[in-house]
């Protein structure tokens, strides 16, 4: 079945799926050197939808109406409508060629057919292709010193209510800890008086969490995501942060997912994670990046959907996260699914990590 036949039977299509539909549309890429494709590969999936031609922005560049300035391209093209190519475009190439958008209504293919439909037909809708929205990105890998936390980042004092929170770090240690909402803090009671400018002015460590939301919480339970770990400098190489991320699975029993951006010491600690006895850990990924084969390959490694609920923006489709198996690699975690990957350059794809403690 030819892509075009392909796409107008279903609801929705993955990117390899849409370009390869608009590579048949355009057998060369007119933009030149791949940049069509990467437009349309930005999102990992799309939703066949008939969207009003009021809410698509449709550039042309040589308007006849001079009080008109052309709203600036995103992506930098400069697009000129050719009237006599677009009205050799007929009614049912229209229909049987949606157009692609991305989701502010920029046309990343089609505009000619877009301007027939408005211009030309006076239509008021058009189908389009339309970027599906997602809950989960890919963790992406921070650029070196894009955050390096320290002590400028920590609220060193901590208040009367606060103080009489604390309790003792488990082990043989001089530091407590205390909770407040969903930042978990290290104070060190005996900072040297000389280090601080209060009294209390003792906290030396601090884990930041957001509170997860949505399906994904409904399928693990005291579910939070990791926003930012921080150690003051001169306390750094003493296993503070390996302490936060204890509190949180084994004292509060929370289960943690991976921030969307990790620096390197974020990655080897959550490689860390993955060593220490009771924590269970796997990656998660959402249904809208991944294709039949992968999905089958998740179940085969001992993977499993952990959650599934009727689409909020497909009528009649379900919604799949799957839980898939990860390994330590030499610095970072890794897929055990070929084609699947934890981290990238980019967050536009559905995949994190989970860490919880089952004290097995």
């Amino acid at each position: 079945m030819r892509a075009q036949e392909f796409l107008l039977e279903s609801k929705t299509a993955s990117a390899d799926t849409v370009w390869n539909y608009v590579k048949q549309i355009h057998p060369d890429d007119q933009q030149g050197g791949g940049f069509l494709e990467r437009l349309i590969r930005q999102y990992p999936k799309y939703q066949l939808q008939t969207v009003p031609v009021s809410n698509l922005i449709i550039h042309d560049q040589e308007s006849d109406d001079p009080d008109e300035e052309p709203e600036e391209d995103p992506y930098g093209r400069v697009q000129v409508v050719d009237p006599e190519y677009a009205g050799e475009i007929s009614i049912h190439n229209i229909d049987r060629n949606p157009i692609v958008i991305d989701r502010d209504g920029h046309i990343l293919d089609g505009n000619h057919r877009a301007w027939a439909a408005a211009e030309l037909l006076g239509r008021d809708t058009i189908r389009a292709w339309v970027p599906v929205e997602q809950e989960l990105n890919e963790i992406e890998r921070a650029e070196p010193g894009l955050y390096t936390g320290g002590k400028e980042d920590l609220p060193v004092t901590v208040d009367t209510k606060n103080m009489r929170r604390i309790r003792p770090l488990p082990g043989e240690s001089r530091f407590g800890y205390y909770v407040d909402g969903t930042v978990i803090y290290i104070v060190d009671p005996k900072k040297p008086r000389e280090q601080r400018e209060q009294p209390r002015d003792i906290v030396v460590a601090k884990l930041e969490l957001e509170r997860a939301s949505g399906g994904l919480a409904q399928a693990l339970p005291n579910l939070y995501q990791v926003e930012t770990i921080t150690v003051d400098e001169q306390y750094r190489r003493q296993g503070l942060a390996r302490s936060l991320y204890g509190i949180a699975l084994t004292i509060l029993k929370y289960t943690l997912m991976a921030g969307s951006i990790q620096t390197t010491g974020g990655r080897r600690m959550w490689q860390m994670l993955h060593t220490i006895p009771g924590v269970e850990m796997f990656g998660v990924v959402d249904d809208y990046i991944i294709n039949d084969k992968i999905a089958q390959a998740i179940l085969k490694r001992g993977g499993r959907v952990i959650h599934q609920a009727p689409s909020k923006e497909i009528p009649g489709e379900t919604d799949r996260v799957y839980a898939f198996p990860i390994r330590a690699s030499s610095n970072e975690i890794v897929s055990q699914i070929r084609g699947l990957r934890v981290y990238d350059e980019m967050d536009d794809n559905g995949v994190s990590l989970i860490a919880k403690w089952t004290g097995r």
